[in-house]
């Protein structure tokens, strides 16, 4: 089949075809991948301070009745999996699912918190690979 001059050419051609299209392309799905990530980690934090405004807005006016109704609300969309307001114990205070509320976090959700309520000093998002969730 290479024998020729000719078809050793086509076949070389061919193959620098392939990688200066090949290469190019796989790093530029590789960016979109990680750019991606980076503005849904972005645009999850806005959201949680959004939330997190809105509910101190309301428990500084005293409406912790209204606290509920809000995370419910925030609940209805459908991207959204769970929301949880913990005590400094760890004990739910408010979440979308009534039968979570009163219940202590390692007891609902095992692992979700790999330390102590009083050592989380920042906000960490990541992305659960086995849900493609936030």
């Amino acid at each position: 089949m290479f024998r020729s001059i000719k078809s050793k050419f086509i076949a070389l051609s061919i193959i620098i075809i392939i990688l200066s299209i090949g290469i190019p392309v796989g790093f530029l799905l590789n960016q979109f991948n990680k750019n991606f990530h980076d503005r849904s980690v972005i645009m999850v934090g806005a959201a949680i301070d959004l939330m997190i405004f809105g509910l101190n807005n309301s428990m500084m006016k005293g409406d912790e009745k209204n606290v509920q109704s809000i995370v419910e609300q925030i609940g209805k969309n459908k991207s959204v999996e769970h929301i949880r307001i913990l005590n400094n114990e760890g004990i739910i205070k408010y979440a979308i699912h009534y039968d979570e509320i009163g219940k202590h976090i390692d007891i609902v959700e095992p692992g979700h918190l790999k330390s102590k309520l009083e050592k989380i000093t920042e906000r960490k998002i990541s992305l659960n690979e086995n849900t493609n969730t936030y």
